[in-house]
């Protein structure tokens, strides 16, 4: 199944293609933030479903509709997504074929049955998921095709979209309450950092200030989007364990180095969101056995500490990538294990040297030679 979303706001383009994957796995999809690139993609290949926002720039999502309806090739089925219910703008769709008309902000649930009872009217031919033999298989095509992610419940993710209906999300309240929650951490800076929202390219390494980047719009569709996932909600008491055990790890580590960062004047932000993504190999590999179990595949949790052993650093070194986090932020994650060749940065040591202390390591010859370096023998 093609699909083709044409939306300017990338959170909002984000959201609606992680909806239109929980529908159909394995559809394709495109997405375009403007009208001459998304009508060439539609003439050379068609599409079976076409989201398009009204307020695009330019020329308009309207003009789209009306090109497509001009060649009239084709049977695709196109839906509206604006922030306004404007009665004229329903009336014109229609006469280009409109199926249906979505206005934002949206239920992510109401918009998937929306969508799929559409769709199954239409009788578009949807594409079966992929099969694989084991999780193993599972797991390394997921690895390969950049599709990972955190665990969020999707309580979290409600209670976010709620405060921002009722107007009470605000950047103090995001950093207050979830500037330790690893998938909210990774997934903000790593959008803060990409083109759509930083034109300037200034590296963002901390969540307060990938929070003030985004906006709470944004902030809430990416968070809407982590929760659905598969395997985002972890339901398994072993894995639910495990994931709390990272977690708290996490937090303590990122009070440990936030501590030492302000005894050497340290990146406290950028060290503590480091230290909060410690945990994203395993916590990654963590929603894919969930998701394997919630897809009817049985699920050996005895075997977890071989497979988190095998895929862990893998997995946590292609999540960096596919979130887009900074360089020097991975490499931060990474001291906290083991510190690189070469020249070291302050606060790559001040990672290494928490994570020491807090494994009760505090007599260990590596600890008082990195501190000395750090400027914190005293």
């Amino acid at each position: 199944m093609q699909v083709m979303i044409v939306e300017d706001d990338t959170s909002t383009a984000m959201l609606l293609e992680r909806l239109i994957k929980r529908i159909w796995a394995n559809s394709s999809v495109y997405v375009f933030n403007e009208v001459s690139a998304a009508f060439i993609h539609w003439r050379e290949q068609g599409t079976d479903l076409l989201l398009v926002d009204m307020g695009l720039p330019g020329v308009g999502g309207m003009a789209l509709l009306e090109q497509i309806h001009r060649v009239g090739r084709g049977k695709t089925v196109p839906v509206i997504v604006s922030g306004h219910a404007n009665r004229s703008f329903v009336i014109e769709a229609r006469h280009y074929g409109v199926r249906d008309y979505i206005v934002k902000p949206f239920s992510a649930k109401a918009l998937m049955v929306r969508l799929s009872e559409l769709m199954a009217t239409a009788k578009v031919r949807t594409d079966s998921a992929p099969h694989f033999e084991s999780f193993v298989a599972f797991v390394e095509y997921h690895l390969q095709a950049n599709n990972l992610s955190l665990p969020m419940s999707p309580e979290l993710a409600h209670t976010i979209e709620t405060l921002e209906h009722e107007h009470k999300l605000n950047k103090t309240v995001i950093v207050k309450n979830w500037e330790l929650e690893p998938a909210l951490v990774g997934r903000l800076i790593g959008a803060a950092n990409t083109g759509s929202y930083n034109t300037t390219m200034r590296v963002i390494d901390n969540f307060k200030e990938a929070v003030e980047q985004l906006g709470t719009t944004a902030v809430t569709n990416l968070a809407i989007e982590l929760s659905l996932h598969p395997g985002s909600e972890l339901t398994l008491e072993p894995l639910q364990k495990r994931a709390e055990q990272l977690c708290d790890h996490g937090k303590k580590l990122a009070a440990q180095v936030t501590e030492l960062a302000k005894k050497v004047d340290g990146d406290g932000g950028a060290c503590r969101a480091a230290a909060v993504l410690h945990g994203a190999g395993d916590l990654a590999l963590l929603q894919l056995m969930q998701a394997w179990h919630d897809d009817q595949h049985p699920i050996d949790v005895n075997r977890c500490d071989q497979w988190l052993t095998s895929y862990r650093t893998t997995a946590r070194d292609q999540l960096g990538i596919q979130w887009h986090l900074p360089l020097d932020m991975r490499r931060r994650i990474n001291a906290i294990d083991q510190l690189p060749e070469g020249a070291i940065k302050v606060d790559m040591l001040l990672e290494r040297i928490a994570a020491l202390t807090l494994a009760g390591d505090s007599d260990q010859e590596e600890l008082k030679t990195l501190r000395e370096r750090a400027g914190l023998s005293k």
